[in-house]
């Protein structure tokens, strides 16, 4: 009896031992595990780390969630998710004389940073100078109450104001330079992870075009954006026939240009609805049909200088030289790049294309496209010489390029010019 106790006694010992030893190396691993997210870096996809927003941005900050995905939701590329959203620098934390140095003092901390949101809260800021914005940095300002860009009340509220061009009509007129400045890349070819977010935009064009063939630039968002007054002098007026004070609209400008190798939203933009800057020019000259002889417009409104007569959004159809004719992705392969999105637009325009893109799996959807009926020419796209019945002015809404193209549910109005008073209109295939 005296064995059979002393052999519980040993089993249950040994019983204990096991229980002690399971119950320490539980312990041992949860410890482990405590300590190894201690060391983990806080992910930059986690909205509402208290971590990440301490450790960047500045003292005032801003909103950290991505609008678009707010927008879209489930239908948003999951591409932008990757902005640096929640590095936000405010405007308001950084000094400087005017706005333009207050933003780039603001930028040059989210640069520093790795990348950044630079928010410009509720306001009219007001820009001497080309606006530059550098690699990884958005541009976000304040939504209004309607975020829906084709509902005639969308306005953001963050304004951006850009010099006003004030014609002279005598001598040489005003120096070009004094306005026509532009939304731009610091490193065209390079920079990439840039947006352009709930901005209204007066006077500036956005232009982030680059190298179609060996640029790098990918992952560019345009959002939100209401844009108004944009346009370029053609650098061919005045000619040596011309009084040098005129000015002539170039036909290749656009509200929105961007080039990319790969990925960009171009979404939810309302252009052109508030032109209050063309103005008209008596005395314009030009050459007659045979070059034999000029011809002066008394009447203003003949060659006026016009803040429409442009594209709206151009996508990869930007090249120095212009691209070839009916070429394969060998031979042009930057009218091929994947990931390109143009969706729920709003764009008025009196000449040239509205929606201008290409792309391998292009997408233009739901957007709408207006332009102004009843229109007359009484000179040539050039502004040199009186027009002719065969002239295009390349009136189309959509003119797209690339494979697997999707062109589905957009609206759109596209008018042909009269050809001065006569009977003749102009031509202007190769597109919708």
């Amino acid at each position: 009896m005296l064995i059979a106790w002393h052999r519980s006694l040993t089993q249950l010992w040994r019983q204990q031992k096991r229980w002690l030893l399971l119950l320490g190396l539980m312990v041992t691993t949860m410890l482990g595990v405590a300590c190894w997210h201690s060391n983990q870096p806080v992910s930059q996809a986690n909205p509402i780390s208290e971590v990440v927003a301490a450790d960047c941005g500045s003292a005032s900050g801003g909103p950290v969630d991505n609008p678009v995905t707010a927008f879209y939701l489930d239908e948003t590329p999951t591409w932008v998710d990757d902005l640096h959203w929640q590095c936000v620098f405010n405007i308001n934390d950084y000094d400087g004389a005017s706005d333009q140095e207050r933003f780039q003092a603001a930028q040059a901390a989210a640069i520093a940073a790795g990348g950044g949101s630079v928010y410009l809260p509720a306001g009219t800021y007001r820009f001497n100078e080309d606006l530059v914005i550098g690699n990884g940095i958005i541009v976000r300002g304040e939504a209004g109450s309607i975020q829906t860009a084709k509902d005639p009340a969308f306005q953001p509220l963050t304004r951006l104001e850009f010099p006003q061009y004030e014609p002279s009509l005598a001598d040489n007129g005003t120096p070009n330079a004094t306005a026509f400045k532009q939304i731009r890349s610091q490193s065209p070819d390079t920079d990439s992870y840039q947006g352009l977010v709930y901005l209204d935009i007066n006077r500036g064009a956005i232009e982030l075009p680059g190298d179609p063939d060996t640029g790098t630039m990918t992952h560019r968002l345009i959002f939100g954006i209401r844009s108004n007054n944009v346009a370029e002098p053609d650098g061919q007026i005045p000619a040596e026939f011309q009084p040098q004070w005129v000015r002539f609209s170039s036909r290749f400008a656009a509200n929105i240009r961007l080039t990319t190798q790969a990925q960009a939203l171009i979404a939810n933009n309302r252009l052109n609805d508030a032109v209050t800057d063309t103005y008209e020019q008596p005395g314009y000259v030009v050459q007659s049909r045979n070059r034999e002889s000029l011809v002066t417009y008394v009447e203003g409104d003949r060659v006026p200088f016009n803040y429409t007569d442009h594209y709206g959004i151009v996508v990869n159809r930007s090249k120095p030289n212009g691209f070839g004719y009916a070429r394969s992705a060998t031979k042009e392969p930057g009218l091929f790049r994947e990931g390109v999105v143009i969706r729920d637009n709003w764009v008025f325009k009196t000449m040239r294309v509205g929606i201008h893109a290409s792309g391998q799996g292009l997408a233009i959807l739901n957007n709408e496209i207006h332009d102004q009926e009843n229109k007359v020419a009484w000179v040539n796209p050039t502004g040199k010489r009186v027009p002719q019945g065969s002239m295009t002015y390349e009136n189309r809404a959509i003119d797209w390029s690339g494979h697997d193209v999707v062109v589905e549910g957009n609206t759109y109005e596209a008018y042909r010019h009269r050809i001065m008073d006569s009977q003749y209109f102009s031509t202007d295939g190769e597109g919708i």
